[in-house]
Parts: structure tokens; C-alpha cells; sequence
């Protein structure tokens, strides 16, 4: 008994090494997940260097090179991508097996035009949005711009005895034929369809074109056709290729492109190959045959662009372009992080650099006066109250030049002095540069600046005399320190004299003119 037994273990021992192989891997997983929309392709693949977790890519036409950056990263493998616009949408099947519904979330990329980088909406985390209320018979997603698309197939449950019934218990059995689910405000309504096709379980829903639902059905004999809706009505094209052959689909420049099963080998390789095929208006240009990549592949549209993607051993992107006029296929390259990528680990450590200098700063270049130096000498520090208004006045001509020049700020706040994105970071840059620089300028010369002029200020040295050129230099650039982590500020409380950190390196203090006896000539 005991041979027998451990012939059974070895076998299934072999079989459980085969599952977790990575050619196995590969062929369970052989789709890559592509969506693509006005200049804005989306792409899912695997994160090699940490086991469970999907990336979802995001590519810019605008890019100029094969850019793609990471735009969030989740441990579940999405079920479906869609593209409308600026927005992605990405369906997961459920966790748990006793979940009767799908979550569906979206977010939207936006492009900061004062630096080219993007960054997406919400900045952390997604929209959630209403849950596909069903799991079975599922036909694909798609999305227009009155929002996600989704086709029920014929209930499968039907088969089962198990009937949808609508409100009051009696059962419809025209319920159980295929849906269009369209979500507004949060809810799910049914879309009409093409009445031939409510029995019909060979469809699936295809990516909109010109913001019109697109279906593609087999016909009795095989044959694909597209199904069009135009306003309420229906319109069909009868395709050049079976339904059973179509292995992916997408869509560029209100075109669809096709991916079909062939029976021949690729002379170079030796590996399978596929036909590309697109629509170009009532007819179907036939564009070559080429090899299926190795690994999970998929084919992609943007804009004139058609792109073939897939992923190698290291789940890298390779992405090779196809010429839509003479099909002529280009090597493949791989994707990389975009160049200013490197603002997500960079930005972060400099604040925080800036911020130990500071503090630095202050053990070593302490004055070895006594802290209350200045109400000694007779000088009289301006009130907070004053001070912030100031310093809000100091502000307005940064804010005018960037009004000025156009650079948006995305976000409700005015000053975004401080985001971990850097493209979000720009607005709040120019108003502290500009800040430092008309103020330091100003200091220089007539010894305060527009602010402290207006609410009666002035820059002085410790022992109320007139500062010195240097002192003032060294005073600005920590206030750009204090500007960037406001925190710091906090320092000017705790000083008898009102002395922040740029003061108390400096040996300079903000006095108020009307209270200060000995005034310099500063002017």
C-alpha cells in the first residue's frame, strides 16, 4: 500500500509545481489589460517585485517616448478597463465567492501644462461608483461620456429555475434576455438594445465609437457583426471575419481595431500568429499577420497609433507599433518611468533636508546676545496680527504672476505651498520665489518691504541698528525655509522679541516703526 500511495503523492505533487509554473501563469493570464481614450492609454500588468499586486500604467500621446507612469497600484487583477475622455474605469470581480456584486471605480488623469507631468484625481484612493449588481453572463464594459456601460448576457440562472422578477413578484421572462446597464446618478438603468440580440449569448460590448454603444454579435452561420446605436435606433455591418476567431479588441480614432486567430506560424519564430484587421467605415482593412507575443499581450489605439503590447519575464511593458497605412511592424521597445517620475522620492527628502538645516542653523549660528536684546535696545516687535497681514500683502504680486502667466492651480486652495506631487507644487514655487525675491529686493534698498511699508514694519538688526546687506541675504533665504514647512513658524511665538528662525540666524528682528525709539536711516 505504501508504493501506491506514494505514487499518488509524487503525481500530485507534480501537478501542484505544473499550476504554480510560469508558463502555466502565462497561459491563465494571457490578456493584457488595455483601455484607451482621447490621448490617454491605460494598461494593467503585474508587479513582479511584489508577489499579489497589479499596477495599473497610465501613457500619455503627449509623452514624446515610451513613457508610462504608475497611477495606482491594487491586489486584485481587474476584471475589465474602460476609457472615456480623461477617465479610467475598472471593474474587479468580488473577493468573496458569496458577494453577488462587482466594484466598479474610476479616477481621472489631468496634465499639469506648466511642467507636462500628470497626476490623477482623486489624489489618493478612487470613485467609487454604484456596484454591477450581478455576476453571471457577464459581456463586457465599456463606457461614453453619460458614463459606464456593462451588457448582461442571458442569465445563466435561468437555467437553474432561478427568474428576476420586477417590482410586485410577477415574473418577466423578457428579463432574462441580454441587458444593456448603463449607470447615471449612481444607479443602474437599462439601455434598449438590438432586439435580435436579447437570446443571444455570442456578444459582447465593444469600446464606443464617436460616443455611440458598439456591439459585436455572431450571426447564425459565424459571421461577426457590429451592431451601432445612433440616438435610439440600431444600426448593423455585416464583418469580414468569423465571431470565433476574435481574440482582442480596441479602438483608436472613432476605428475599431481587430485581432483574429490565423492558422499559420511566423516564418522567423516559428511562434502562432494573428491577423490585424480594422474597420475603416463600412468596409475592413486587413492591415498583416504577426507573432503573438509571449506572456500577456494586447493590442491598443491611440490616437493614429496601433500598438501591440505585452509583457516579458520581468513583466516590463513592450510596446511595438504597427503602421496603420502599410501595417509595417517596428521592434519593440520597453516602457520607462517618465523622466520627472523622480519628483515622488526626491521632494519629500529636500523638504526635510531644508528643515534639518534649519534647525542646524540655529544651534550653530545662535547670537550670543540675550534673547531679549531688542526690547532692551528700545525696539518694539510688530504684532503678529500685523505682521500676517503683511506678509499676506508681500504675497499678492507672486499671485498676480501666476494669474498672469496662466498657471492653473488644480486644486481649491490658493497657495498649494506644499504637495507631495510635484506637478501640483508649481502655483505655491512661483508665488515664493516671486515673494522672496521682490521682498528681499525691497528689504535691501529701503530697509522693509510693500507689506511692512503699508502696516508699519521695518527690518532691523538685533540692537536696533540698520541691518547689514548679509544679514539680510541670509534672512530671505530662511524665510524661503519657513515658507516651504510653515511649521517652523511656530518659533516666532516662543521668542520675547518675535524672532522666527530667519531672525534669530540672521541676528535681525520685524520692528514696529511707530513704537521703536531708535530708528535707523535705513531709507
Amino acid at each position: 500500500m505504501q508504493r501506491p500511495l506514494k505514487k499518488w503523492g509524487l503525481l500530485c505533487l507534480a501537478w501542484i509545481a505544473f499550476l504554480i509554473t510560469p508558463g502555466y501563469a502565462a497561459q491563465v493570464q494571457s490578456e493584457l489589460r488595455t483601455a484607451s481614450a482621447d490621448g490617454n492609454l491605460w494598461v494593467v500588468v503585474r508587479n513582479s517585485k511584489v508577489p499579489g499586486e497589479w499596477r495599473l500604467l497610465h501613457h500619455g500621446a503627449d509623452m514624446e517616448g515610451p513613457y508610462a507612469r504608475v497611477a495606482r497600484t491594487f491586489q486584485y487583477r481587474p476584471k475589465a478597463l474602460s476609457a472615456s475622455g480623461n477617465r479610467v474605469f475598472v471593474l474587479f470581480d468580488p473577493p468573496l465567492p458569496t458577494m453577488d456584486s462587482m466594484d466598479l471605480v474610476s479616477i481621472e488623469v489631468q496634465r499639469n501644462e506648466a511642467t507636462g507631468t500628470y497626476y490623477e484625481l482623486p489624489l489618493s484612493g478612487w470613485d467609487s461608483l454604484a456596484s454591477v449588481p450581478f455576476l453571471d453572463g457577464f459581456g463586457g464594459l465599456v463606457s461614453t461620456t453619460n458614463g459606464p456601460v456593462v451588457l448582461e448576457l442571458p442569465s445563466m440562472k435561468a437555467a437553474k429555475g432561478i427568474t428576476r422578477t420586477r417590482g410586485g413578484g410577477q415574473d418577466d421572462p423578457l428579463d432574462e434576455g441580454a441587458r444593456l446597464l448603463e449607470q447615471r446618478a449612481y444607479q443602474w438603468t437599462v439601455v434598449d438594445g438590438p432586439d435580435a440580440l436579447q437570446r443571444l449569448e455570442q456578444q459582447r460590448v465593444v469600446p464606443s465609437q464617436e460616443d455611440r454603444l458598439a456591439l459585436l454579435s455572431g450571426s447564425p452561420d459565424g459571421t461577426a457583426i457590429l451592431h451601432l446605436r445612433s440616438d435610439s435606433t440600431w444600426s448593423q455591418q455585416t464583418m469580414d471575419f468569423t465571431y470565433a476567431s476574435l481574440l482582442r479588441v480596441a479602438s483608436g480614432e472613432n476605428r475599431l481595431i481587430f485581432a483574429l486567430t490565423t492558422s499559420g506560424l511566423d516564418p522567423e519564430s516559428g511562434r502562432p500568429q494573428f491577423e490585424l484587421v480594422m474597420t475603416r467605415g463600412g468596409t475592413v482593412l486587413r492591415l498583416g499577420t504577426y507573432p503573438i507575443p509571449e506572456g500577456a499581450w494586447g493590442i491598443a489605439g491611440l490616437g493614429a497609433r496601433i500598438m501591440v503590447l505585452s509583457t516579458d519575464e520581468k513583466t516590463q511593458v513592450l510596446v511595438s507599433e504597427i503602421d496603420s497605412l502599410t501595417g509595417k511592424q517596428r521592434p519593440a521597445v520597453s516602457w520607462a518611468a517618465p523622466p520627472l517620475e523622480v519628483q515622488e522620492w526626491i521632494h519629500l527628502p529636500v523638504l526635510g533636508m531644508m528643515v534639518v538645516a534649519a534647525l542646524l542653523a540655529i544651534i550653530f549660528l545662535q547670537p550670543t546676545e540675550p534673547p531679549d536684546l531688542p526690547l532692551l535696545m528700545g525696539v518694539q516687535p510688530l504684532s503678529i496680527g500685523r505682521r500676517l497681514l503683511a506678509f499676506g500683502v508681500d504675497l499678492m504680486p507672486g499671485i498676480a504672476l501666476v494669474l498672469l502667466l496662466g498657471i492653473e492651480a488644480p486644486r481649491t486652495d490658493v497657495l498649494p505651498i506644499w504637495n507631495v506631487e510635484f506637478a501640483l507644487s508649481v502655483p505655491g514655487l512661483v508665488v515664493i520665489g516671486s515673494t522672496l525675491l521682490h521682498s528681499c529686493l525691497s528689504e535691501l534698498w529701503f530697509g522693509r518691504s510693500l507689506g511692512k511699508r503699508l502696516f508699519g514694519g521695518c527690518v532691523l538688526a538685533s540692537d536696533g541698528s540698520a541691518p547689514r546687506a548679509s544679514a539680510l541675504l541670509l534672512r530671505t533665504f530662511f524665510k524661503g525655509v519657513v515658507l516651504f514647512a510653515p511649521i517652523l513658524a511656530v518659533f516666532c511665538l516662543l521668542s520675547p522679541a518675535r524672532q522666527g528662525i530667519p531672525e534669530s540666524v540672521s541676528r535681525t528682528v520685524v520692528a514696529d516703526t511707530r513704537l521703536t525709539r531708535k530708528m535707523p536711516n535705513s531709507e
